[in-house]
């Protein structure tokens, strides 16, 4: 146990290195500037303006300068808005109270409580990078409880995001002025930008920036390319389908950056002796099939009724479950990491089940690329079966094939416990996590920990990792 702890202090530097350093929200010559939302009309300014002590604690005064239209006339207001301090990650306002208003010391499925029956629930932190400064993010929803103590969250403007030292994507006082009387996040206000003596800081589309990875890791590749294309094929007894999918152009819908998503189809039939007739091949197209937008490594599909829906989650890990409806229930059963054309790809293995008939069927997903069954077919196996995708094409370039889905892994690196393609600090926090008793890791992550292969997952396996980021070769 001491040796678990001595090497646990040696890698300590490597995780306060792997984390951004917090950033302040309350620095003066900051500024927040915000419009109405919800059918109203106003802009306003927020900034910090001279301390006052209250309690014996020293707050900052946040001014709101305002601009009104009522009734076609102009009004303009200055004037205190509410104190505000920050200590140790947190953000407090005095409303009549000392009150938490941000909390960045919480952490994935912790709570901000607002009262009795309310209360912002932290989903997901992750890191973005915006304008070379990288922030801390966090992935909230606003929860209630009914008059019989159910718990429920509101429509999609329930959920939100916190950047540290920015706010709130709903606005920076989006809790302030409803703290404990209604959902914080109504759209009365929302953010326009942060700027600090007159340089923009941070947008709203800032808001909504790629979960930043580390390049020295190999990072995330999008599927959402322009210009990228999937080529699928589709045989049967009289008749060949080809379908060809293009990504291209930006578009805005309900506020949001889409990029289109097209189909060809050629179709080509066969003669009784299931001979292609390629005189009376047709095609079909391109026309738009649904919209698609990417973000923290989740690829969502609108299609033209305005339904937006996960068609792909990309971070899953084994155990998970992908995708479940009244008729079948996907899971991802393993994760790995393959390498095709130069590229470090992360596989997800999954099965299906047919809650009816019991049928299973295995596919996978590889990141950038989707699904070996075809793009737009992430579930629902049973039904699509006869689908398969042939290659994925970029630049003009084929990037990868049908063959390419089943890779050997075999190019996995050394120490690589939790299969990311890249040995590091969380390699060994999963050594750990295998070594306690009440470890839940998969059949699989537990395999893996046990890196020198001695049969037994303890601080050897640590040592061995450690060395091997320092450069050194496992024995």
């Amino acid at each position: 146990m001491k040796r678990l702890f001595l090497l646990l202090f040696a890698v300590a530097p490597l995780v306060a290195t792997a984390q951004p350093d917090y950033r302040p929200m309350l620095c003066e010559g900051r500024v927040w500037n915000e419009h109405a939302g919800a059918g109203l009309y106003w802009t306003k300014t927020l900034y910090l303006n001279g301390d006052t002590v209250i309690e014996g604690e020293t707050y900052k005064k946040l001014y709101e300068h305002a601009t009104f239209i009522i009734n076609g006339d102009t009004v303009i207001t200055d004037k205190l808005q509410v104190p505000v301090m920050e200590k140790d990650r947190r953000v407090y306002a005095y409303i009549h109270r000392k009150v938490t208003v941000y909390d960045f010391t919480l952490q994935p499925g912790d709570s901000l409580v607002l009262g009795a029956q309310e209360w912002v629930r932290i989903n997901k932190i992750d890191t973005i990078s915006v304008k070379g400064e990288r922030y801390r993010r966090f992935h909230v929803t606003h929860v209630m409880k009914d008059f019989l103590g159910v718990e429920w969250s509101g429509d999609a403007d329930e959920d939100a995001f916190w950047v540290e030292g920015i706010g709130c994507d709903k606005g920076l006082t989006a809790l302030f002025g409803w703290l404990g009387t209604a959902a914080p996040y109504a759209r009365l206000s929302i953010f326009d930008n942060c700027t600090e003596n007159g340089e923009t800081l941070f947008t709203i589309n800032d808001f909504n920036a790629p979960a930043w990875k580390d390049p020295e890791a190999g990072g995330y590749h999008p599927l959402v390319v322009d210009g990228k294309q999937w080529h699928e094929k589709s045989n049967s007894e009289i008749v060949d389908y080809d379908f060809l999918y293009t990504i291209s152009s930006d578009t805005v819908i309900g506020g949001e950056s889409y990029k289109k998503l097209s189909l060809t189809v050629t179709v080509s039939p066969r003669n009784e002796e299931g001979q292609q007739l390629g005189i009376e091949t047709q095609t079909y197209g391109p026309g738009v099939m649904a919209w698609l937008q990417e973000r923290d490594s989740m690829v969502y599909r609108l299609d033209k009724y305005g339904h937006k829906d996960v068609l792909y989650d990309f971070s899953l890990n084994a155990g998970d479950v992908a995708f479940e409806d009244e008729n079948f229930v996907q899971q991802v059963t393993k994760v790995d990491t393959i390498l095709v054309n130069g590229r470090k790809l992360r596989r997800l293995w999954l099965t299906e089940a047919d809650k009816y008939f019991g049928n299973v069927r295995t596919g996978c997903w590889v990141e950038g690329i989707g699904c070996n069954y075809g793009l737009e077919t992430p579930h629902g196996w049973d039904m699509q079966s006869s689908f398969k995708m042939r290659e994925c094409i970029e630049d003009g370039n084929v990037i990868f094939t049908a063959a390419d889905f089943n890779v050997l892994s075999a190019n996995m690196i050394a120490c690589d416990v939790n299969s990311d393609g890249v040995v590091d600090v969380a390699d060994i926090a999963t050594v750990i996590e295998a070594m306690t008793v009440s470890s839940d890791l998969p059949p699989l992550g537990e395999a893996n920990a046990d890196v020198n292969g001695d049969g037994k997952v303890d601080v050897a396996d640590i040592a061995t990792i450690i060395s091997v980021m320092a450069g050194q070769q496992p024995e």
